[in-house]
């Protein structure tokens, strides 16, 4: 696991604060549920605080005019992190202690069933404690993919990016008695390979096959536990058999033709995608929200203005919420977008704190298979979606992929 490091020293654990009294020494039980207690009353504030919170927003919005909703879900936003500064700041001064405590219990034997319940929970913790994860993710590879317990890390593998996690996921699929966790395994294993499709860094051959591989986990995922329910980052909430099989239909958009788009643009006047049929299309999933998706844009541009006069076009779908604040947030972003983007038409907030929760539940995102932003969608001269691009890219990875395909059409028009 990439690990940020995190000192124990100078922390005493519940066993050496007892044998320093002279009191009894807990058990390795024991010692766990103190640590599992006080972290799990932490995360239960966080929830009814939140909870509350939203719900409030959600009554203070209702009924009012646009403005007046729009500044109930500002103070909504301006709370919310205000809770989420003061509980990471208690966590944070809480974490200490949990690594070492948990990381003593493994160290004593990291066998037991005490052991990976402190594993799971290591991995549980959030940031800033890589080198004890890292630890508890070993002893879990090593020791306890047969367990049922593992089910609440498996979606906290999916960004590792070592080969190790491919094969202790792989040995939860193999040995672990809990169709549950054959499930989960699976998807996240068809989730590892999809990713490495979303890069333009893979050679289109590489990404063919990890298609492939990402398909068959999928359908595996969905006849181990389809009908279980899914609520953990980061997946969204549904049953496994649906998110398994929107993960085959985004595969599936690759290497066929680009679904129909038509609709509205920022500036409100009809488009169409079809129009740029002949050029090779960068169609963009973008929004001013998007950090990622703006660290992207002047690329983008540089990109359309060194192929200028060749077959070559960008095309946007904006994701913000309002399209008339567009050209004010770029402009303070010191951002030039002058390309045509379709706008993501209007959401109801319901007083979340951010949009992509809305977003990708419109329309165009869903017909595209997108479930994060930016999404990129490389599309050739002949209309056929050759590439699905998730997250920022590699600037020369780009234009390299990009290259080659406009290549293609100039041969094709005999060029």
């Amino acid at each position: 696991m990439k690990m940020l490091g995190l000192s124990v020293v100078g922390f005493l654990t519940l066993a050496s604060w007892a044998t320093a009294q002279g009191t009894p020494t807990p058990s390795r039980t024991e010692r766990l549920a103190a640590v599992a207690a006080d972290f799990n009353s932490l995360k239960t504030t966080y929830k009814a605080e939140m909870d509350a919170l939203r719900d409030e927003a959600k009554r203070a919005a209702e009924g009012k005019d646009k403005a007046a909703a729009q500044a109930a879900t500002e103070e909504h936003r301006k709370r919310t992190q205000a809770i989420v500064v003061r509980l990471r700041k208690i966590e944070a001064e809480k974490q200490p202690k949990y690594v070492a405590e948990l990381t003593a219990l493994l160290n004593e034997d990291a066998k037991d069933g005490v052991a990976c319940e402190a594993a799971v929970l290591l991995m549980t913790l959030g940031r800033g404690v890589d080198q004890a994860q890292a630890q508890a993710f070993q002893a879990l590879a090593a020791h306890h993919a047969a367990d049922p317990r593992v089910e609440k890390v498996l979606p906290a593998v999916l960004y590792d990016e070592g080969d190790a996690a491919d094969r202790f996921l792989a040995d939860v699929v193999k040995r672990n008695p809990s169709a549950t966790c054959k499930g989960m395994a699976c998807l996240v294993l068809g989730d590892r390979a999809e990713r490495r499709t979303g890069s333009a860094d893979t050679p289109d051959a590489a990404a063919a096959e990890a298609a492939k591989q990402a398909t068959a986990f999928y359908r595996r995922a969905a006849a181990e536990a389809g009908g279980i329910d899914i609520d953990a980052v980061p997946f969204h909430k549904g049953k496994l058999a649906d998110l398994a099989g929107a993960g085959e239909r985004r595969l599936a958009l690759v290497g066929r033709p680009a679904p129909m788009l038509a609709g509205e643009g920022l500036d409100g006047k009809p488009m169409k995608l079809t129009d740029y049929r002949g050029k090779v299309v960068i169609l963009d999933f973008w929004a001013t929200w998007c950090v990622p998706c703006v660290e992207q844009l002047p690329h983008l541009r540089a990109t359309a203005d060194r192929l200028k006069g060749r077959p070559f076009a960008v095309v946007g779908v904006n994701g913000d919420l309002d399209p008339a604040a567009v050209g004010p947030r770029l402009e303070k972003l010191k951002v030039t977008v002058d390309w045509p983007s379709f706008w993501n038409g209007p959401v109801e907030t319901d007083g979340r704190s951010f949009p992509i929760a809305v977003t990708t539940r419109r329309p165009i995102p869903t017909q595209w298979g997108v479930t994060g932003w930016p999404t990129v969608f490389v599309i050739d001269h002949a209309g056929t979606v050759r590439r699905r691009l998730v997250g920022g890219q590699k600037p020369e990875s780009l234009d390299r992929l990009i290259d080659s395909y406009v290549a293609e059409a100039e041969k094709a028009k005999g060029r």
